[in-house]
């Protein structure tokens, strides 16, 4: 059984060039990759490790042989990269956990820092053409959201309807799939067929004309593009949501009031989630 001098390195100065290649060293390991919970999530028997400068990685791998008198097996595989002083170490799983290995090799004071050789996987992204340019999908982490779903219906089978207060044309090509209407309505017959108030409110409602004419619009169709425009049909643009269905509703004036009086709900058996998208002399 080997002991060792000092304390792993961490409470150890770096200098500025160390600590950038230790960050490095780090990062590099898993962008743009995702660690999927299927599967193992690492390789057994391997130990990723960047050595502290000037230090062997010969002789972290003789020091190791035995772990609390348990035979390791461990020894050098091979160097991942020269300028990180990165090198992948190979160990007999079967006769030393990893997690005790792991330890052994962090504490070696020639090792910087030392980690599990990761299975990594490249996400699946949508094939849309512009989806590349969308950076609001990484500041939301809507990929890590479409590992769990990319929309539908919810748990207990109800339709998820989005409500934007503000024109916006949802007949777009990329857009048409996840459109809502008023199926309870037949359009342009002058009756108000549901009973809810509103006549001919089929495509959703217009305060100002007393309609459904909401189809127009260029803020509100990027708007209606960014939450529900279909993912993964090599269309235009993706939307977090690639399965909703979106309600579009006017509103009268600039004021709160107008705004209340356009919030309104068709059906009471549809889900109803209202994005309130204007503000009025910087209130919202």
């Amino acid at each position: 059984m080997h002991t060792f001098g000092g304390p792993a390195t961490l409470n150890q100065p770096y200098n500025m060039r160390s600590s950038l290649l230790s960050a490095i060293f780090s990062a590099a390991l898993f962008l743009p990759f995702a660690a999927q919970a299927q599967g193992p999530e690492y390789i057994a028997g391997d130990i990723l490790l960047m050595l502290q400068e000037g230090g062997s990685v010969e002789a972290v791998a003789k020091d190791l042989r035995t772990v609390n008198g348990v035979a390791t097996g461990l020894h050098v595989a091979e160097e991942v990269s020269a300028p990180m002083r990165a090198w992948l170490l190979k160990f007999d799983a079967e006769a030393v956990p990893n997690a005790q290995m792991l330890r052994a090799v962090q504490n070696h004071p020639q090792v910087q820092m030392a980690q599990r050789n990761h299975y990594v996987y490249e996400r699946n992204v949508p094939n849309d053409s512009q989806y590349g340019q969308q950076w609001h999908h990484q500041n939301i982490n809507s990929e890590g959201a479409w590992e769990v779903t990319t929309g539908g219906v919810t748990a207990t089978g109800d339709t998820i309807v989005v409500c934007i207060i503000e024109r916006a044309d949802v007949s777009h090509p990329d857009n048409l799939a996840n459109a809502w209407f008023n199926r309870a309505e037949i359009a342009n017959n002058d009756i108000d067929d549901d009973g809810n108030g509103y006549v001919d409110d089929f495509r959703g409602w217009n305060p100002p004309g007393n309609d459904d004419n909401v189809y127009n619009g260029s803020h509100g169709t990027q708007v209606a593009g960014m939450i529900g425009a279909v993912g993964d049909n090599g269309l235009g643009v993706v939307g977090a949501n690639w399965n909703v269905k979106m309600m579009v509703v006017n509103y009268g004036g600039t004021s709160e009031s107008a705004v209340v009086a356009a919030q309104f709900l068709s059906s009471q058996e549809l889900v109803t989630i209202c994005f309130q998208l204007i503000s009025t002399h910087g209130d919202q």
